[in-house]
């Protein structure tokens, strides 16, 4: 999305699925992204929201491993140089957006929430995003330049945020569109 504010992101590649992790998924995270997918594909999913985050930002989200990878993984290599995984423990999964049917790029995108404090490293991308830092909530969403499934989704994220143990009652909520209308539901249950 050209001239826009978003999340950094992208899809899993196959090394996603053999990279040893820091830390594993807390059970609620992980039993919340088995409704709609399989143990593998949902470790799969975190690994490469680390690792996308890692390569658009320059901010790890890792922890130490206790053991030397035999794999060479290239797109993890930056983490193994330093003797860690990604910390997938540090993740909470928090929202899915749909994109309609008919568009000409359509998406299916996760979305997960972690504490600054779990990163480590400089913000410094690779190039693809440009004016990356953190933004204040508040402002980011009233700015212009964010799209309305991206405002939707921080909006999500505030109430999460300001709800501690929502996501443990009601799971990760679920953006889609059904017969022309966006409907939101908690995901893994019908609208």
């Amino acid at each position: 999305m050209p001239n826009r504010l978003v999340f950094p992101g992208g899809a899993i590649d196959s090394e996603d699925r053999r990279v040893i992790p820091g830390t594993n998924l807390k059970k609620d995270v992980a039993a919340r992204l088995t409704r709609t997918l399989t143990p593998t594909r949902a470790r799969a999913l975190a690994a490469a929201a680390v690792r996308e985050t890692y390569e658009e930002t320059g901010l790890f989200l890792a922890a130490p491993i206790n053991q030397r990878s035999k794999n060479k993984l290239a797109n993890w290599q930056a983490f193994y140089d330093r003797e860690m995984g990604p910390a997938l423990g540090a993740l909470d999964y928090f929202f899915r957006a749909v994109t309609p049917p008919g568009n000409v790029r359509r998406y299916d995108a996760r979305f997960f929430l972690t504490s600054a404090e779990h990163t480590q490293g400089d913000i410094a991308g690779d190039g693809e995003i440009i004016d990356i830092g953190w933004y204040d909530l508040a402002i980011v969403k009233t700015d212009p330049n964010v799209h309305g499934i991206t405002a939707r989704v921080l909006s999500e994220a505030e109430i999460v945020l300001m709800n501690p143990g929502l996501l443990q009652k009601r799971g990760a909520r679920h953006s889609r569109h059904i017969n022309g209308k966006q409907v939101i539901t908690v995901e893994g249950e019908q609208s």
